[in-house]
């Protein structure tokens, strides 16, 4: 469990509940049964349901023919055949999850072996299967697929432009067509980058000259011959709250261009605010020359959260390479992130370890530097992300570190020479960035204590073991003054005594208990849950209060 470990409040089901007679029109389709499922408990029988709650219950006889019910008990794991539909349930019998391998073979279109190195280029029309009816029907626009039964277009964030006016005989006008970056850009935006606050200026070079500079009129130079020009200044206000910004436009006087002036707080909102000047220009090619030539509108928003963050994983396939991170920040700031984890197992250099991210592409410390330099004239902080723990084993899988190793993953814990290497793990990681806060990691460490450590020390409870070395990570962070956060996911599956990954998420599953038989968590030790599958927010609800219960705010 990698990418995206982020505290999101899941959605509500928008789909609605189907009738039984429709059930059996979506086989093999984990999406669809999610929304059907979600909430509900599975019941054998018509006479075992009480006929006052009977929206709560879906009878298993109304399921696809060839599913499968996975109770989280179980030792069963789900096969691969492309026709199953495999539902996974809790000890009561209610629905978690739903997965089907024919879900996704949709989504995979081949473009034959002659198309190596050609950009955008479709699969031929003649292609067969649900992919290519899929492509060619995206290649035709059909209306329905683009607009709301209304016509309209149903987000800003998609931008269409109508091909041309009705056809002369009085027929229907012709689809709409998405605009690409190979339209021509009919507004460009003009940055006053000199007048704006010092602390915004380096920011703005960067998104100015380093995104898709057709935007923009680059420093010194015109805009593009035929587009249109905003003017965009910048005004920090103390009038106006951390996470909001204010932007409002104005038809020039004269021969000026319009100008829009964004007053923000925090550096990250003048980002933001930037951004959406960017989308209302491509959203004005749809209402014409009026709004092109002298717009006039406002735009405010207040941030949900304090910190919205994205984490990279670094330590599989290929790592992010410099540029790559600059052009994600420029993005970032541009959609209001606020923080940047790179998440490196053993892909970053350490110095008088050689195989340390050996032939893995391990950053630097002068590449990690200049990513946060990058980062910080953006208003986004890095947090160095590693492991102190579990998920070692591109580093444990050396002789060298074979003192060192509890399991094939697991680090040894309680050994004076391995917090040594974790202290030069966390001061290298943590050197070249600006932000003293540190993600040390410890999740999935299954078999901690039942390696080489019960060889050496005996066996002993596994959450006794994991707060005891927490303790002592804890300790080198503090003393090079950093604030670490974990993933929570061991306290559950520890004090459950259960490695399987539905441990962490039984909403019946608190550590707290576990926990107060040992010496606890450190108070200034930030929990972060992660979620990839559940869309109700209920259950987002109860494992925030069970991270509350054990001291996490």
């Amino acid at each position: 469990m990698y990418a995206h470990r982020l505290l999101v409040i899941g959605l509500a089901a928008a789909a609605q509940l189907c009738s039984a007679d429709t059930y059996h029109k979506s086989p093999c389709n984990a999406v669809h049964w999610t929304h059907v499922l979600e909430g509900k408990i599975l019941v054998e029988g018509r006479d075992a349901k009480p006929v006052d709650v009977e929206s709560l219950f879906v009878y298993e006889h109304d399921l696809p023919p060839n599913h499968r019910i996975i109770h989280t008990f179980d030792d069963e794991v789900a096969d691969r055949r492309p026709d199953r539909l495999t539902i996974y349930v809790d000890r009561e019998n209610i629905f978690l999850n739903a997965f089907c391998i024919s879900s996704f073979l949709p989504t995979i279109v081949s473009t034959g072996s002659g198309s190596r190195g050609r950009k955008n280029e479709a699969p031929s029309s003649s292609a067969r299967g649900p992919a290519a009816a899929a492509l060619r029907k995206k290649q035709k626009m059909e209306p329905e697929a683009m607009e709301d039964g209304d016509g309209s277009v149903p987000s800003p964030m998609h931008i269409s432009t109508p091909t041309g006016p009705a056809n002369a005989d009085g027929g229907a006008a012709s689809a709409p067509r998405v605009l690409t970056d190979a339209d021509p850009i009919a507004v460009n935006i003009a940055v006053d980058i000199d007048g704006a606050p010092a602390h915004l200026q380096q920011g703005l070079r960067q998104i100015v000259e380093g995104h898709n500079v057709a935007y923009f009129v680059q420093p010194g130079g015109a805009a593009a011959a035929g587009a249109y020009v905003w003017r965009v200044q910048f005004a920090r206000s103390d009038d106006v709250a951390a996470g909001t910004f204010d932007v409002r436009s104005v038809a020039g006087g004269g021969q000026q261009p319009p100008l829009v002036t964004v007053r923000y707080s925090r550096t990250i909102d003048a980002f933001r605010a930037l951004g959406q000047v960017l989308t209302a220009a491509r959203a004005a090619e749809l209402t014409g020359d009026q709004a092109l030539r002298a717009p006039e509108f406002t735009i405010s928003e207040q941030a949900q959260f304090e910190t919205l963050a994205l984490m990279i994983d670094c330590s599989r396939n290929g790592v992010l390479g410099v540029k790559n991170v600059y052009a994600m920040l420029r993005n970032m700031a541009l959609m209001g992130y606020t923080m940047l984890q790179l998440y490196t197992e053993d892909t970053y250099r350490v110095a008088g370890e050689p195989f340390f991210g050996y032939l893995r592409g391990g950053y630097s410390q002068d590449e990690l530097r200049a990513i946060d330099d990058y980062a910080f004239a953006l208003g986004v902080e890095v947090v160095a992300c590693i492991q102190t723990l579990g998920h070692l084993g591109q580093m444990l899988q050396w002789p060298r570190y074979a003192g060192l190793r509890d399991t094939n993953e697991v680090i040894l814990s309680r050994l004076p020479e391995t917090y040594a290497f974790l202290e030069k793990l966390v001061a290298t990681a943590s050197a070249p960035l600006r932000s003293r806060r540190i993600h040390i990691g410890m999740d999935e460490a299954y078999g901690v204590g039942e390696g080489r450590f019960r060889t050496l020390f005996g066996a002993q409870e596994g959450t006794a073991i994991f707060v005891e070395h927490l303790g002592r990570v804890h300790e080198i962070c503090r003393r090079h003054g950093l604030r670490p956060m974990i993933w929570s996911d061991m306290l559950f599956c520890l004090a459950a005594k259960n490695n399987a990954l539905y441990a962490y998420y039984d909403q019946t599953n608190n550590p707290a208990e576990a926990l107060r038989k040992v010496e606890g968590i450190p108070p200034d030790m930030d929990l972060v849950f992660w979620d990839y599958y559940h869309t109700l927010p209920e259950i987002y609800a109860r494992k925030i209060q069970q991270h509350r219960e054990l001291g996490c705010e």
